[in-house]
């Protein structure tokens, strides 16, 4: 078994028949996970504004990969019970709630671009395939013989529902499509909420640290 990551305290445990001295600071070490305040002290970040995995603390001493919150639940609970084994655990009830976050509803959008991103594509090395796929795509659109491929949202519907599930979608308010095709994006939004789904907004780049841009969406 892998060796409890100790954030704060020595990580020394002392057991007796009616008592436990614990060297590990469970919940400042909880704290300092659950509020993400290194994300705060470490200024570095990417090139998105975004605080780097590899500059925490978990990606640095190697259990970036372990929920060691949890972790800690448990230490702690094992050390209650052992002293108490009348102790009861509160049982917790759980939920699947699919989302989606939409950027774009359209693979194909005007003529001039999507025949000029087809172009793009066959005059990239090893995209000549990809290419042509997207001319057979973009022909079976044209003409009806099949939905524009990121028109996915009855089917994502339907497989929720067949899991007894309802899903979310949560739209890019601001991106282009929002306002070249209001018109397309607003008859999907009434589809989803006629079949019990539910719509939300997903907030765009930079709206994270600007309250202005995020009123805008």
């Amino acid at each position: 078994m892998e060796k409890m990551p100790v954030l704060f305290g020595t990580g020394d445990l002392e057991m007796r028949d009616d008592s436990i001295i614990c060297g590990s600071d469970l919940f400042a070490g909880a704290f300092f996970m659950l509020t993400r305040w290194e994300e705060y002290v470490v200024k570095e970040r990417d090139v998105h504004g975004r605080f780097c995995s590899s500059n925490s603390l978990a990606f640095r001493f190697d259990f970036l990969n372990r929920a060691i919150v949890n972790e800690y639940t448990e230490y702690l609970w094992n050390m209650i019970y052992y002293l108490d084994s009348t102790a009861k655990r509160k049982k917790h009830s759980f939920e699947i709630i699919p989302t989606h976050d939409v950027d774009v509803i359209s693979c194909w959008h005007t003529p001039f671009k999507d025949i000029k991103r087809i172009v793009s594509y066959f005059l990239k090395k090893g995209c000549i395939k990809y290419g042509m796929e997207n001319i057979v795509s973009y022909i079976k659109t044209l003409v009806n013989k099949e939905n524009d491929p990121y028109n996915t949202f009855r089917f994502l519907m339907e497989y929720s529902e067949s899991l007894g599930l309802k899903s979310y979608f949560f739209f890019m308010s601001s991106a282009e499509y929002f306002f070249a095709e209001r018109d397309r994006m607003q008859k999907i939004a009434d589809t989803i909420l006629e079949k019990g789904h539910f719509v939300g907004f997903h907030p765009n780049k930079g709206t994270c640290s600007d309250r202005i841009v995020f009123q805008k969406g």
